[in-house]
């Protein structure tokens, strides 16, 4: 098995995540609005991200991965993804993200070469924190 197909089969590790009952100063929202998040969030929670653009990813954390998709056409107009994501080395000098569950497809990376390590801060957004819940607290769960 290739060290990029151990990756891809390989479960994303845990993550614990706090409840925020306010998204704090210097700290942004992310909507879920679809599964690809499962298990780390579900549709419909806000999870709690670091401003923090152009991050360093550390091994096994969570990010809000994002990415602007330019117009194929002219009527087009350029879009912004997100998701979240772990950040992991392909091979050595080239980084792609793992999305949290299989519906959101194996690794990603740019063609069939992955990023460079600088790169790959391009599509970091900021860390995951947490879950906001206006009615929770500021609680750890796993």
């Amino acid at each position: 098995m290739s060290a990029v197909a151990a990756i891809e089969v390989a479960p994303p590790a845990s993550a614990s995540l706090r409840v925020f009952n306010a998204i704090p100063p210097g700290f942004i929202a992310f909507a879920v609005t679809n599964d690809s998040c499962l298990p780390l969030a579900q549709r419909g929670e806000v999870l709690v991200v670091e401003d923090a653009p152009r991050t360093y990813p550390a091994e096994g954390h969570w990010y809000l991965i994002q990415w602007i998709s330019q117009p194929r056409n002219e009527w087009e107009r350029a879009t912004v993804g997100q998701t979240v994501g772990i950040p992991r080395e392909l091979r050595p000098g080239l980084w792609g993200y793992q999305p949290p569950c299989r519906y959101a497809g194996g690794m990603h990376y740019a063609g069939d070469s992955g990023f460079t390590y600088d790169q790959m801060t391009d599509y970091i957004r900021g860390l995951v924190v947490g879950i906001y819940r206006s009615d929770g607290g500021v609680d750890a769960i796993s």
